[in-house]
């Protein structure tokens, strides 16, 4: 029986680079009857048919674990759009050097280690506001990366996360080169955030 886990995509010859993960696939019963049952996973080989050409990914809200390498070294994947993730696992599109565009959920909790690291056209990425955890290298050797805002409840950033990343500017202060912002609610730092930044503000919210 099917237990909602995408295991595996075959393209079509006609595939646009797209996919699109429904929320609902179809299960026969074999009495006549159908079931909706919810897509709920995506095996982290998943879309290995598609490394090479694959270019925007949708995740459906129901899929709440990005799993570890899922999309690492996707080299054409330009967009990400997830409606449900709680976590997005590590190294999961690590040195997808096409990624420009990533929508992240509103109950994302955790970016584990290395999850966008090489991604190195990412410009700007908005975390949403009930992030709390952003682990060691997460968002390391993003050269493009000009803007990145921590939410207010993040509380642990752990070492080298925007490591190699000298093109960050501050959310405040933009005029000041590779300066960062960090919010006061941090109360964990495992080890170095940051290599080769000028300035790092702590501040108690952000506008």
């Amino acid at each position: 029986s099917y237990d909602g886990m995408v295991t595996d995509f075959v393209p079509t010859e006609d595939f646009d680079g797209t996919i699109v993960v429904p929320q609902y696939v179809s299960v026969d019963n074999k009495d006549g009857t159908y079931s909706a049952i919810k897509v709920t996973s995506i095996n982290s080989n998943a879309f290995a048919s598609v490394k090479e050409s694959l270019k925007t990914i949708v995740l459906p809200v129901y899929v709440t674990d990005i799993p570890d390498s899922a999309f690492e070294g996707f080299s054409k994947l330009e967009e990400v759009i997830s409606f449900g993730a709680t976590t997005i696992g590590a190294k999961a599109f690590k040195d997808c050097v096409s990624l420009k565009e990533v929508y992240l959920p509103k109950k994302l909790f955790s970016i584990q280690e290395g999850a966008f690291g090489g991604c190195s056209s990412l410009g700007d990425i908005c975390l949403p506001d009930n992030l709390q955890r952003i682990y060691s290298g997460a968002f390391e050797n993003c050269t493009s990366l000009q803007t990145i805002n921590i939410p207010g409840k993040v509380r642990v950033i752990c070492s080298n996360t925007f490591s190699k990343s000298l093109a960050l500017s501050a959310k405040r202060g933009a005029s000041l080169t590779s300066s960062f912002v960090i919010p006061v609610s941090v109360v964990t730092s495992c080890g170095i955030l940051l290599s080769g930044l000028k300035n790092i503000f702590i501040l108690s919210s952000f506008p």
